[in-house]
């Protein structure tokens, strides 16, 4: 394994952590990945990779999907709305051993 991939934030520290106590380095020995990018995650030791949601265009794009309707309809607005997220990079992360070129062979 070279890598953890967590569902928040809250999660990936707690892989930090858990990386530590097996004796295993984080970053040389294994990535960890949060998601969110709670307002902490540069704080941790080493600082957080992890993926940034736009909460406020999610937010926007919900209410606007929601009130589309009008008040007399009762059918669900059929919107597809789409919101890239954005991969943060900081000290949690390192390429994995034999990087691409060994994924070429």
């Amino acid at each position: 394994m070279t890598a953890i991939v967590c569902g928040s934030d809250v999660m990936a520290a707690g892989a930090l952590e858990g990386v530590r106590s097996l004796g295993l380095s984080v970053r040389r020995d294994i990535s960890v990945v949060g998601y969110d990018d709670v307002f902490w995650a540069s704080l941790t030791n080493p600082p957080l990779t992890t993926v940034r949601q736009a909460v406020d265009s999610i937010a926007r794009a919900a209410v606007r999907t929601a009130l589309s309707g009008g008040e007399d309809s009762r059918r669900p607005a059929r919107t597809q709305v789409v919101v890239r997220p954005q991969l943060i990079v900081r000290g949690s992360t390192a390429a994995a051993p034999g990087g691409a070129a060994s994924m070429e062979r």
